[in-house]
């Protein structure tokens, strides 16, 4: 899987690699914490959608599937210790209102179905985020069933359960979206993230120990499985997470890469705090 930090703790040179190609003067023995600043500076899109632009040109390509970005993280079988993984039967797919990364998620998760302990019972991890009229228009048309476009509301949960029946054809597994409704009391954003659902996953679940695999996509994959990662260190250590998902799509836009980039580096710093292994200190 992409990772941007060495076990020693200094910044991958891939990704210094692109940085600079981007246009951000760096040395190679930059802290991550000031490399992260800078990119979540120059990066992360704060306003819009990420999901608009250009897709990345061949240099930028090529710099991306160094990073890793373009190949599939498949079903561990075992530990790097040679230790067979026992997995759960809970296995987690987060949600998402985009349709061609739920499709590729779920075409995913049925095609590595066979390395899955049998007859997995299938966590969708959403909210009730609403599904844009595009989307709705976009998913009747490509599911050739047009009583979706008779749908007044029509959410994240019931849309990712909908493609997940859809193109599954192991027709044995059990469906069950857990449904996180908002943010945190507080929080100024309308609908829950990431971070929210594996928590309110954890709290339905009871869950306190065991391997689970965590099904996403690339880009998001590395950013998301660190981050459930950290927020789930505390409550349960017991528990571990697997992340597994296919690889990006080469038209996805190239400013959606960096904004996730950004991202990931602030989460990796993140996790190895909350693990106690110190990153390298500024220079």
């Amino acid at each position: 899987m992409v990772r941007f930090l060495t076990k020693a703790g200094t910044v991958e040179q891939h990704l210094l690699t692109l940085v600079r190609y981007c246009g951000i003067q760096v040395q190679n023995n930059i802290a991550p914490v000031s490399l992260s600043r800078t990119l979540q500076e120059k990066w992360i899109v704060r306003n819009g959608s990420a999901r608009d632009g250009l897709p990345p040109k061949m240099e930028e390509y090529d710099l991306l599937a160094d990073l890793g970005f373009y190949s599939d993280s498949v079903v561990p079988l075992r530990r790097k210790n040679g230790e067979e993984i026992i997995f759960d039967r809970r296995i987690l797919v987060l949600g998402t209102t985009h349709l061609p990364t739920a499709r590729s998620r779920i075409e995913f998760l049925d095609h590595q179905y066979s390395k899955i302990p049998s007859v997995p019972e299938i966590h969708l991890l959403t909210s009730r985020r609403p599904i844009s009229k595009e989307t709705v228009i976009e998913t009747s048309e490509t599911f050739f069933d047009k009583s979706l476009q008779t749908i007044n509301e029509f959410h994240e949960d019931t849309f990712m359960e909908f493609v997940s029946r859809k193109l599954m054809s192991h027709k044995t597994c059990m469906f069950t979206p857990i449904v996180s409704e908002g943010a945190d009391v507080g929080d100024d954003r309308a609908y829950a993230n990431t971070g929210d659902t594996i928590l309110t996953w954890q709290r339905k679940s009871a869950v306190v120990k065991g391997n689970f695999l965590i099904f996403s996509s690339q880009p998001t994959l590395g950013y998301q499985l660190l981050l459930c990662k950290r927020l789930l260190h505390n409550l349960c250590p017991d528990v571990r997470l697997y992340g597994i998902g296919p690889a990006a799509h080469p038209l996805i836009p190239m400013k959606y890469f960096l904004d996730v980039i950004a991202r990931q580096l602030f989460e990796e710093i993140q996790y190895r705090d909350c693990l106690g292994t110190q990153t390298t200190s500024a220079k």
